[in-house]
């Protein structure tokens, strides 16, 4: 019997912004399902991690339903387990189904201990999935403040009890964990001995082990094997990204009559590269314009000034950019507002006296729109700054629409990155939080008598061609007109005021 052995498929993940759905169609659409074809397999099990999110968008669940369906047109069965980033009720609905057609979802701990059975010329192959444990505990039985290890080895104990009666049968484990092993890279060998690991020996008397989790292909032992991911996702550690190390590849696993036989890695073709580069700013923007997503490492004797918007005219998905001091040999992260400098308020909200911090992404990621990170936080005075559309961030990158078609760019929705004017809400209902780039309301010396703003907020009448002060209302909203006169006249031209 043949398997591939692949994981952490992260559909969705976007790479500092860029979204790499296109470049992953390409791989879980084409290729993976040719590999199957031409080396003949028999079963393909994904050890976790299908989605990046719980809530995948529809686009993503596409992508992943035409994976399947090609995967099982090429002649394969498929298991799938579910990791961390996965939901198990969404990525398990309609198992008892999909079985049938050859879509194994093993999404919950009550299926452990039940192997999914195959069989070959030497006779039957037992699987056993064990979704990710990392929240279980009480499920599994065995306590919700018991470690990892401990839910492992509650787990294992009921695939043993299971092969007992099946003395027969080899066995296959499919698992989505971070196993020790002091080969380890990355952040990950940060959490070995911890309770986030669990010992490679929790594996013993297993005839293969697929596991999932890390991302880079490697075995922990003949038996214990990491697949590694299908496409480079970088993420922040320290310093440096991790995952800069292609080629991605998937594992051939042979069963023969007494178990494994042999192991292959089939190394994995990348729609686009993931390099570093290296050098002085001029240097790296004299060099040929490249579409792989790209590290860039500057030598210069002095930190430059705008290095960031230079390197993209040059690398349009440029990922990272650093300085390395020739002195103190220390690495300063570049970042996308050194480049441009937007409009900064200094002082406090109005009204509220809030500072409103906000960037785009997660963790340390810059808004790559404006620039800002959690060091230099996102302000900006008026609305129009933000009223942009997602073309001016197409421009920069000097792409046309074929290229970032092919790239797997789409637009942002409405409501991600200042599409729109910001809609001014009362005082209680302020800071709004929004992803991207945000927006404060205007000052009265900015926008005098502005009738689409807020008057509650402006402090002055919402008629046309009256700014008369307000006076605040007793135990109620503020007044929207100074008068009923200019009441009238509001009506009458039918000024809108939006909705709070």
């Amino acid at each position: 019997m043949r398997i591939l052995h692949t994981s952490d498929w992260h559909i969705g993940f976007r790479m500092r912004g860029m979204p790499l759905l296109a470049a992953q169609r390409v791989i879980l659409v084409g290729e993976i399902p040719a590999l199957v074809e031409e080396w003949e397999v028999d079963l393909v099990v994904v050890a976790g991690d299908i989605y990046d999110r719980t809530d995948p968008s529809e686009a993503e669940v596409a992508v992943c339903q035409d994976a399947f369906a090609a995967i099982r047109a090429a002649g394969a069965q498929l298991l799938i387990i579910a990791g961390n980033h996965d939901s198990p009720i969404r990525l398990g609905a309609g198992a008892v189904f999909s079985a049938a057609g050859g879509l194994h979802l093993v999404t919950s701990v009550a299926g452990i201990g039940r192997p999914v059975l195959f069989d070959d010329e030497h006779g039957s192959v037992a699987v056993y999935g064990v979704p990710c444990l990392q929240f279980t505990g009480s499920a599994l039985g065995c306590g919700a403040g018991r470690s990892h290890a401990d839910r492992w080895l509650t787990a294992m104990t009921r695939v043993r009890a299971d092969l007992a009666g099946r003395p027969e049968a080899r066995s296959v484990v499919v698992g989505h964990v971070p196993v020790a092993d002091p080969t380890e890279r990355g952040p990950e060998r940060l959490r070995v001995g911890s309770r986030h690991t669990v010992p490679v020996e929790v594996f013993a008397g297993i005839d293969y082990v697929a596991l999932g989790d890390l991302h880079w292909p490697h075995a922990v032992s003949r038996a214990v094997r990491y697949s590694g991911s299908p496409l480079p996702y970088v993420y922040d550690f320290g310093p440096r990204p991790i995952d800069f190390d292609p080629p991605k590849s998937v594992c051939m696993i042979d069963l023969g009559a007494d178990g494994l036989t042999s192991t292959t890695e089939v190394p994995l073709l990348m729609p686009s590269g993931l390099v570093r580069v290296e050098g002085t700013l001029t240097e790296l923007t004299a060099a040929t314009r490249s579409l792989d997503y790209v590290h860039a490492t500057l030598t210069d004797a002095f930190r430059p000034s705008g290095a960031w918007k230079q390197l993209r005219r040059r690398f349009p998905f440029l990922v990272r950019a650093e300085w390395v001091d020739p002195v103190t040999a220390s690495v300063t992260p570049l970042h996308p507002d050194e480049a441009e400098p937007h409009a900064s308020l200094a002082t406090s909200m109005p009204v509220t006296g809030e500072l409103w911090r906000g960037f785009y992404g997660e963790m340390d990621q810059p808004c790559l729109r404006c620039g800002a990170h959690p060091g230099r936080p996102c302000f900006q005075i008026r609305s129009a700054i933000g009223a942009s559309t997602i073309n001016t961030f197409h421009r920069e990158r000097g792409l046309d629409a074929a290229e970032l078609a092919r790239l797997g760019y789409q637009p942002y929705e409405v409501d991600d990155h200042g599409t729109h004017r910001q809609l001014w809400r009362t005082e209680s209902q302020w800071p709004v939080h929004r992803d991207g780039c945000h927006t404060l309301p205007p000052t009265p010396a900015e926008r005098p008598g502005l009738a689409e703003g807020r008057p509650n907020r402006l402090g002055i009448c919402a008629a046309p061609g009256c700014a008369a002060p307000l006076k605040q209302r007793r135990g109620g909203r503020p007044a929207l007109y100074c008068s009923g006169k200019c009441r009238v006249r509001a009506h009458r031209a039918r000024t809108p005021v939006p909705a709070t």
